[in-house]
């Protein structure tokens, strides 16, 4: 899936409340991005299904 137009990521991100890039994709700290290293594919898909 390729997400480029900043109309569909607010609307499939629209609980986000930080602040988003000049595409409009949310901005994470790196703080989170380098403790999404260590999670597997199956960690992250078992969360999402959750939710």
């Amino acid at each position: 899936m390729k997400l480029t137009n900043p109309e569909i990521i607010k609307s499939i991100t629209k609980s986000w409340t930080g602040e988003r890039d000049t595409n409009s994709r949310p901005l994470v700290s790196d703080d989170i991005l380098n403790r999404m290293k260590l999670v597997t594919t199956e960690e992250a898909w078992g969360t999402c299904r959750k939710n």
